[in-house]
């Protein structure tokens, strides 16, 4: 009778420490700002300062792993929305604080983006913003 006892016992505690699927939540973190940035096209969608045109929300910015970026950028035509210039550049992202060089300019801000992960913000260090989404147009 003490034998089955301390073989059920055994038999209970293997039971009740055995592992499954749900005690891993590995599989639910959320991307880091860098995955999220290369997840694909971005497209702009609003600004701080006059906002963008029908045409100009066309344009876009596609962020590589190695850092570098390519900016397209659509402006209004006499025949419609038309690709004006393709900007090669780069990046830098330190944590969540991004730099884009641009041939005349530099755009340092802080990249935050929404709990869908479809909108990116650029709070820019002057105080403006810059809004991307996944969308286009």
């Amino acid at each position: 009778m003490k034998t089955l006892k301390i073989v059920a016992i055994a038999f209970l505690s293997i039971l009740s420490f055995s592992c499954s699927n749900d005690d891993d939540s590995s599989n639910n973190t959320l991307p880091t700002t860098l995955d999220l940035l290369t997840s694909g096209t971005w497209y702009f969608e609003s600004k701080s300062q006059a906002g963008y045109t029908a045409c100009q929300k066309e344009s876009s910015i596609d962020f590589m792993v190695d850092g570098s970026t390519i900016i397209k950028i659509v402006e209004e035509s006499m025949d419609g929305c038309e690709l004006v210039e393709t900007i090669n550049t780069n990046y830098i992202l330190d944590a969540s604080t991004i730099t884009i060089n641009f041939v005349d300019d530099i755009l340092f801000g802080i990249v935050t983006y929404d709990a869908s992960l479809q909108t990116l913000i650029i709070t820019e260090n002057e105080g403006g913003f810059i809004i991307l989404d996944k969308v286009q147009g």
